[in-house]
């Protein structure tokens, strides 16, 4: 039997923008076990007839938007418009999904002016092929990811239509940076959880850290902004769980800036451009966040730089265009630090 935990804002959907709906794309489910897993769920969670939806598995080949750890489906109504998203945990860890129930849950009680933090509709856990998963159901993000605003931009050749989506984009850089300092100091902690001294701060003792909720994997997929509502919506809390009892908040401030150039040249922006984009986040976050200092800013860099390009070995040998820019990117930078 479906473990199901009711969320009391069960019914309160968002929309994905048209744009947006046009850059997904949607394969058919086909393990038949897995499918009528998900439709029970939904049917339990959302209290919809399983003859008034249909659920598709989300495919993207952009890294930023794909999901690494998990498989991404979308319920839609019979008039295709998206209800909400199911993320099914690859790793059979039922504790992976369960933290990140928590920490959204928590945050979802919290007040947030600048952002919002994705809504969480329920969670539930099942046997699929023997095996126990576990499943997220949240409600859908609205208007654009910051990924899809660099990769429209990539794509116009006309400078007047350029500049308009640029001047969005501005925008949406600078709400995710009010939005990110909102979150960042929620709570402050003297000092951060094990997490993440153990991971980090052994090593460089002197870096000048503040401590609080973050979001852990802040990269340019998981930050939608709408311009209709002038604000942004961040998804996939999947890492904030350690930053519970405190996290390094620059280090979200460095994955940003990092996504921001290697997806931007990626997809063709000039490097004036990149460079208007980071001026912009950094100026508004250290007006409302904290004041991170670029040696902060340099080491939580060097930090990522070097996961991702141990993680994207796989993605390099698999001979991903995408994957193969990104760690060239990332390996070169370290290689011009001398690292």
């Amino acid at each position: 039997m479906i473990l199901v935990y009711l969320i009391a804002f069960l019914l309160s959907f968002t929309i994905l923008s048209s744009t947006e709906q046009q850059n997904n794309k949607y394969l058919k489910i086909e393990n038949i076990e897995l499918k009528n897993k998900l439709y029970d769920i939904v049917e339990d969670i959302l209290f919809v007839k399983r003859d008034t939806i249909e659920i598709k598995q989300h495919y993207s080949d952009d890294m930023a938007e794909s999901g690494q750890w998990s498989d991404i489906f979308f319920v839609f109504d019979n008039n295709s418009n998206p209800l909400a998203v199911i993320k099914h945990n690859r790793s059979k860890l039922i504790e992976d999904h369960e933290s990140e129930y928590l920490m959204l849950n928590e945050l979802n009680n919290e007040s947030f002016n600048e952002f919002n933090p994705i809504k969480l509709l329920g969670v539930a856990d099942g046997i699929i092929n023997d095996e126990r998963y576990g499943f997220i159901i949240e409600n859908v993000a609205r208007g654009k990811s910051i990924n899809n605003y660099l990769k429209e931009i990539g794509k116009i050749k006309n400078q007047q239509d350029r500049e308009v989506i640029f001047s969005q984009l501005k925008r949406g850089v600078e709400k995710t940076a009010s939005g990110l300092a909102d979150l960042h100091k929620k709570k402050n902690f003297s000092s951060s959880s094990k997490y993440y001294k153990h991971k980090i701060e052994e090593k460089y003792t002197n870096i000048v850290n503040h401590f609080g909720y973050i979001h852990g994997d802040m990269h340019v997929g998981n930050v939608f902004y709408d311009p209709i509502e002038d604000k942004t919506t961040f998804i996939d809390f999947g890492y904030s769980h350690h930053s519970k009892n405190g996290g390094p908040t620059c280090q979200d401030v460095a994955n940003f800036i990092i996504t921001l150039e290697v997806i931007g040249s990626y997809y063709s922006l000039s490097a004036e451009e990149i460079d208007i984009l980071k001026n912009i986040f950094l100026t508004t976050y250290r007006i409302y966040g904290y004041n991170c200092s670029n040696e902060e800013i340099e080491y939580y860099s060097d930090y990522l730089l070097t996961s991702y390009v141990k993680n994207l070995n796989s993605a390099n040998e698999s001979q991903d265009p995408q994957g193969i820019y990104i760690y060239n990117f990332c390996k070169n930078r370290l290689t011009n630090k001398g690292n």
